[in-house]
């Protein structure tokens, strides 16, 4: 009989799979978040970089 804390390695593998999806989705949720908060201040900043 296993230990009933021993995760199945599918399980394990799972669980990371998720871990990681929702990580980036807090990501790039974050990112769409800041970028709609403060492009009034980046894209005209991006704009005189690009002229040089």
């Amino acid at each position: 009989m296993m230990a009933p804390n021993a995760a199945d390695p599918a399980d394990r593998l799972r669980l990371r799979q998720m871990v990681i999806w929702t990580i980036f989705a807090a990501m790039l949720v974050l990112g769409v978040v800041l970028w709609f908060r403060f492009s009034g201040r980046i894209v005209p900043m991006l704009d005189v970089l690009t002229d040089r």
